[in-house]
């Protein structure tokens, strides 16, 4: 179930309504959020319903990522025009899970409501490249134990 509403959207585009097309993607919008919050906090809708108050920023996050997915389906990032010569750059997004995602701003939100303030995160951000099973085997091992 979502933490926010269609109307929310509907106010956060600074429209009165939304037509029932909008509103059928809005609600579902809001419920693929609500997943995506409960995925980026390791908690059920249970569980996260379950602290009193609900924090207010689940529902914030809840709307910027529906208005986000409504306002730019395809993922545009950038676009850039020449017209002496005709040129059109786009560019878009990379995203695996495609356009409905949490940022690291918003995870980083969302986990401190839900999980508090020291929560953290596993993911470990760097330029350094992973080491393979073979970087990692003994040398004497290396031949028989890595493919």
């Amino acid at each position: 179930m979502a933490f926010a509403s269609a109307d929310d959207v509907a106010a956060r585009l600074g429209r009165g309504t939304l037509t029932a097309a909008e509103t059928a993607q809005a609600e579902l919008l809001l419920d693929l959020a609500a997943a995506a919050i409960e995925a980026a906090t390791e908690r059920t809708e249970t569980q996260i319903r379950a602290i009193t108050p609900l924090p207010p920023i689940l529902r914030v996050v809840s709307i910027e990522l529906a208005v986000r997915a409504m306002t730019n389906p395809a993922g545009l990032s950038s676009r850039s025009e020449t017209v002496g010569g005709a040129s059109v750059s786009e560019r878009y997004r990379d995203n695996p899970g495609g356009d409905l995602y949490l940022n690291d701003r918003e995870t980083t939100l969302v986990r401190e409501a839900v999980l508090g303030p020291l929560s953290g995160t596993a993911l470990v951000k760097g330029t350094v490249v992973p080491a393979t099973m073979r970087d990692l085997a003994p040398a004497s091992y290396a031949g028989d134990w890595c493919p």
